[in-house]
């Protein structure tokens, strides 16, 4: 009986603390991603102009993997980052009705900046510029100092 105790004791003064270490960082992403409010191309276009505040823009589509790894892993880790900017998701599947100008404004805009192949990134400043991009998969370090490059030349264009 003693050995047993012991034995149970042993275990799960190993294992309740890798558990633990496992279980607390998902549930932080979990907390940080939630914060981010996702808008559609053109509606986030207009309030980045009205708050003055840049644009990020997240181009996906639902059949890329590498996609399905940047919502699970790396911009759940930029949540309280974005809160400087209007962040926008564009997805590529979504294909707009023809004729339809407003929703047909993402696909332009991805076609001209070379960011229809997902996933893929880019800045925006208020005024409409495209002032950073990246594409491909991108850990959340790279995807960090963009931002920061992006904020910088912003500012420095404004008077």
């Amino acid at each position: 009986m003693q050995f047993g105790a012991t034995l149970f004791r042993s275990v799960c003064r190993r294992i309740v603390p890798a558990i633990l270490l496992f279980l607390i960082p998902t549930v932080e992403a979990t907390a940080q991603g939630a914060e981010t409010e996702w808008l559609g191309f053109t509606e986030a276009l207009e309030k980045a102009a009205e708050e003055h505040k840049p644009l990020f823009v997240y181009v996906r589509a639902p059949w890329c993997g590498p996609c399905y790894r940047m919502e699970t892993d790396v911009l759940p880790e930029l949540g309280n980052r974005l809160r400087g900017f209007v962040p926008a998701k564009v997805d590529l599947s979504e294909r707009p009705e023809p004729g339809s100008l407003a929703d047909q404004r993402a696909f332009l805009w991805a076609r001209a900046e070379g960011l229809q192949t997902p996933p893929a990134f880019a800045v925006i400043s208020p005024d409409g510029v495209t002032v950073a991009a990246l594409r491909g998969f991108t850990q959340a370090g790279p995807l960090e100092r963009t931002l920061r490059l992006a904020e910088r030349r912003i500012a420095s264009a404004t008077p």
